[in-house]
């Protein structure tokens, strides 16, 4: 029996071509076992670079909450990490109640506003809506 009735390949359109274990060897040069091929390298982009002068964005109600329980909660277990830290702070705030999370909703929505409104000046809204107020 021929290695090519052994090892027969089948294509979709009904084409059988057939590779013995020694033709696949032969082709594949130098090789390791279990290797894959590679594919393509990929492109990498550049970071563009942050302007030191834009608005930072504002911070959830959530991260106020946590900036103000994790040394509360340091003092009585500091041995944690900061991510068990966080863990059990999260789950705290999963179980607040609306009327519990409103001074930090406000705290997140008055950092909002401020957001916005820097946001604006720092990217010329504000000039713009002036000349054209004045266009008119």
């Amino acid at each position: 029996m021929k290695a090519q009735d052994m090892y027969p390949l089948t294509y979709s359109k009904g084409q059988v071509i057939s590779e013995s274990p020694a033709d696949v060897r032969e082709d594949a040069g130098p090789s390791k076992r279990g290797a894959r091929l590679s594919s393509p390298a990929k492109r990498t982009r550049k970071k563009s670079k942050k302007d030191p002068d834009a608005p930072k964005h504002p911070m959830s109600a959530f991260l106020y909450y946590l900036t103000s329980e994790r040394p509360r909660l340091a003092e009585h277990l500091g041995d944690m990490s900061i991510g068990q830290q966080t863990k059990i702070i999260a789950k705290q705030w999963k179980t607040l109640t609306e009327s519990d999370r409103a001074p930090w909703e406000k705290l997140a929505k008055h950092d909002k506003d401020r957001y916005a409104r820097e946001r604006r000046e720092y990217h010329g809204e504000t000039r713009h809506a002036d000349t054209s107020a004045t266009a008119n």
